[in-house]
């Protein structure tokens, strides 16, 4: 009898493990393994202004405007600043294209940011998907940041110190579809079970705002996401930004073992080291030591570091690069001297809309600019990435602006032509110049 009732026990227990198994199974279903190619995804990047037909100055003029608003968006006082604040769409630089859902999939149009960890898109877009399920009060939930109500997990994030910049809603699960880039051959990859906020409330002055791709370092990143649930081999990832007059050119997004620069190409691949930085727990920091232009050194006693933070972020949806006051008074005094060399007169500010503009054509002899990173990284420049050209004068103008918020922002205008790779596991970012088209 006892030798009975010990076999049933061990049959109902055996039983219920493996009920509770296939609940688990069925509730958090995983890949069994990575998938097979080590080549990763890539995708591709729509610049805001592409199709619309805009002078170059249009461009230009558009693109510092944005790059203001985001600025001071972005390193608004306050503890909520976490993220990119005000999301009009005249405010955004790159979106990603895909599709949600399963059998009835909604198309979407979110901006790509290095700066945000949640991806979410409006509620409506939700209700006319099909397959959407809550996220339930785990740790997913948890790992979110966000707080669960009525058994469902709930978000509320605020851009910037204004409150009425702001998103709420509930995650839910989703099946996501990609578009693939034309130089892996075009078609299209979906990626299940993903986490997806549905905002019931999107407070921003545009109605335009469908969505964001968060890129950031949070675990409900895009990238973060894929490499917890084992649907890519990694969480790198890198991009590559064409030029911006040149809009309808491409740019792209890669995802795991794609997004590496190849050593073997011919240039040198440059690396330096990732900081975390606790004021802005979202953001990518590095360490920016020095800054010279045509080979001489800048005196900036300013980018001396503090801490271990870094001194600089690197943002993709901020226009043109942000200097704290010495360095970028250091960056204008010494362009201020060579267009002086040039016989090249400085134009007032009320005359180019506070920008710092020098009168006359391009000029091909122009020194290139570096920045030099922690770890001996150079980021060079040469002049077309750090003036633009503005053919109503004509002139040129200085494509850096000043913070006197800090810290320094690595805005996309410099980044342009740029394979820009993070490595998550190493924690250090390379770059090379690279053919956007060809990645």
């Amino acid at each position: 009898m006892a030798m009975a009732c010990t076999r049933s026990l061990q049959q109902a227990l055996t039983t219920a493990a493996l009920l509770a198994s296939m609940a688990v199974a069925c509730c958090w279903a995983r890949p069994e393994a990575p998938p097979p190619d080590d080549d990763g995804y890539r995708f591709e990047l729509t610049h805001v202004d592409a199709g619309r037909g805009f002078s170059d100055d249009v461009l230009m003029q558009r693109a510092f405007e944005r790059s203001r608003r985001r600025e001071e968006a972005l390193l608004a006082a306050g503890p909520v600043v976490r993220s990119p604040a005000e999301l009009n769409r005249k405010d955004c630089e790159y979106f990603m294209k895909f599709k949600m859902g399963t059998t009835k999939q909604v198309p979407i149009s979110a901006l790509v940011d290095t700066g945000s960890n949640l991806i979410w898109t409006s509620n409506k877009k939700c209700q006319d998907s099909d397959t959407l399920t809550n996220l339930p009060c785990g740790a997913r939930c948890q790992h979110a940041n966000c707080v669960c109500q009525s058994n469902k997990c709930t978000y509320s994030v605020k851009y910037g110190s204004n409150a009425r910049w702001s998103t709420a809603g509930v995650l839910r699960r989703a099946k996501l579809t990609f578009q693939l880039a034309m130089a892996s051959g075009g078609g299209t990859k979906s990626f299940d079970d993903v986490a997806v906020g549905c905002s019931t409330i999107v407070d921003f002055p545009d109605s335009s705002v469908t969505g964001i791709v968060g890129l950031g370092r949070g675990a409900q990143s895009l990238h973060k996401q894929l490499k917890e649930k084992q649907l890519i081999k990694s969480g790198n990832f890198a991009y590559c930004l064409s030029a911006y007059t040149k809009p309808d050119r491409p740019s792209v997004l890669l995802l795991s073992a794609s997004s590496a620069p190849n050593p073997n190409q011919g240039r040198m691949v440059n690396t330096t080291g990732l900081r975390k930085n606790p004021s802005y727990e979202s953001f990518y920091f590095v360490q920016l030591d020095s800054i010279s232009i045509g080979g001489t050194q800048l005196p900036i006693d300013d980018l001396k570091q503090q801490g271990d933070g870094g001194n600089m972020f690197v943002d993709s949806g901020a226009s043109f690069t942000f200097l704290v006051d010495k360095a970028y008074d250091e960056v204008v005094k010494k362009v201020d001297e060579i267009m002086a060399g040039k016989q090249r007169t400085r134009l007032g500010l009320d005359k180019t809309n506070g920008r710092i503009c020098y009168e006359g054509a391009p000029d091909e002899t122009m020194p290139d600019m570096v920045l030099h990173f922690a770890g001996g990284a150079d980021m060079v420049l040469p002049w077309r990435s750090y003036l633009w050209e503005s053919t109503t004068g004509p002139s040129l103008c200085l494509a850096f602006q000043k913070t006197t918020k800090g810290p320094s922002i690595l805005g996309n205008f410099q980044q342009q032509g740029m394979h820009m790779h993070f490595d998550m596991e190493k924690e250090e970012m390379s770059f090379v110049r690279a053919d956007c088209s060809k990645l």
